[in-house]
């Protein structure tokens, strides 16, 4: 499979467009709700309200960005999920769950490797500003980035600890900056040649969905660049479609249609 490439819009803006202030949810404010507030009991006595919906969501994502990797896995990490049987019905990895500040060093340069290895001729070829292995570290550790990590299952926890990083899908928990949606944003799901073709990108996808739908999170979004027309497949095979803040398709006067180098694609979790 070729690299399952994401990367932030942001990094990606054109030359007319004005940048967006994302939207910051405090990392320290727990939520006055119940200590998991995306399963407290709700009882409706009239049709939904978007607004109050929305409202709860956001304070889902305060709660869950106040919490630490162990808290985080247990509340919303299935432990069916955590380990992963691979199509061949042999390979068995490990999916871990870590913030931005439990990553080790060399967890995180290991991550920064197979994104380097898989996608920068993408992003040399398709982003506005080309590569930068300083902006794309800084990147990764940023407030609020979360990290599953993907390994090769051992028999002994010591050697699944110091085994080689495979893949992972990194994302934060957000209001969308544009028009205040409670989401879940993908920035990077890579996996090393050696680990594709197994699942393991579709398992990945699952458990970000798994997440944004505990956390009553309106949809999950990401961007993939045209190009990689293996990764826009899967996507697209998960339900996922064009959103409507996507770069448009432009149609020349000869009429030839010009895809953009990017898409945001999203899935809506309603």
């Amino acid at each position: 499979m070729s690299p399952l490439s994401t990367l932030k819009r942001r990094s990606l803006r054109t030359n007319d467009q004005k940048p967006q202030k994302r939207s910051k949810l405090s990392m320290s404010t727990t939520s006055p709700m119940s200590p998991n507030p995306s399963k407290a009991p709700i009882t409706l006595d009239s049709p939904p309200n978007p607004l109050k919906s929305r409202t709860r969501a956001a304070l889902n994502l305060i709660y869950a960005n106040s919490l630490s990797s162990t808290q985080f896995t247990q509340q919303y990490i299935p432990t069916s999920s955590q380990r992963f049987t691979a199509k061949d019905g042999h390979s068995t990895y490990t999916c871990t769950f870590k913030r931005t500040q439990d990553v080790t060093p060399e967890e995180k340069e290991a991550c920064f490797q197979i994104i380097r290895e898989t996608s920068r001729r993408d992003y040399e070829a398709n982003a506005e500003q080309g590569w930068d292995d300083e902006r794309k570290r800084g990147e990764m550790g940023e407030e609020g980035m979360k990290f599953l990590l993907v390994k090769k299952a051992e028999a002994n926890k010591q050697d699944e600890n110091s085994s080689q990083i495979l893949g992972f899908t990194s994302f934060t928990l957000e209001m969308d900056p544009d028009n205040q949606i409670p989401q879940l944003y993908v920035y990077e799901i890579h996996l090393l040649p050696s680990a594709r073709s197994l699942g393991l990108g579709r398992h990945l996808m699952s458990l970000n969905e798994v997440i944004a739908r505990e956390l009553e999170l309106e949809k999950v979004i990401l961007t993939v660049f045209t190009c990689n027309t293996k990764a826009e497949g899967l996507y697209r095979r998960l339900g996922y479609g064009v959103d409507e803040q996507s770069p448009k398709e432009r149609v020349l006067r000869s009429g030839k249609v010009v895809r953009p180098k990017y898409l945001i694609l999203s899935k809506a979790l309603s």
